[in-house]
């Protein structure tokens, strides 16, 4: 069963593993959880911020993959957001 929730986890998408987060955090703060289902949370949580952070750095590449110039050198360039 561990297995297949991790095969879910995996299939989500990076919003979709920090609205879980974002979920998971209000859980435990608002204090209506066992310990056992706080541990529970706490765990899962774990295992979604090691998704979303993989998740994160696979997209970190793939951008610095598209920033290589012509003579296949990679052009570091901050991200302003403005094409001005």
């Amino acid at each position: 069963m561990a297995r297949k929730k991790a095969e879910n986890l995996e299939a989500l998408s990076f919003e979709a593993l920090l609205k879980e987060l974002e979920n998971a955090a209000t859980s435990l703060e608002s204090g209506e959880l066992s310990l056992e289902e706080s541990i529970e949370v706490f765990a899962r949580s774990m295992s979604l911020s090691k998704l979303a952070g993989e998740k994160l750095q696979t997209a970190e590449q793939t951008v610095q993959q598209l920033l290589e110039n012509s003579n296949g050198q990679v052009e570091y360039k901050d991200f302003t957001g403005d094409e001005n």
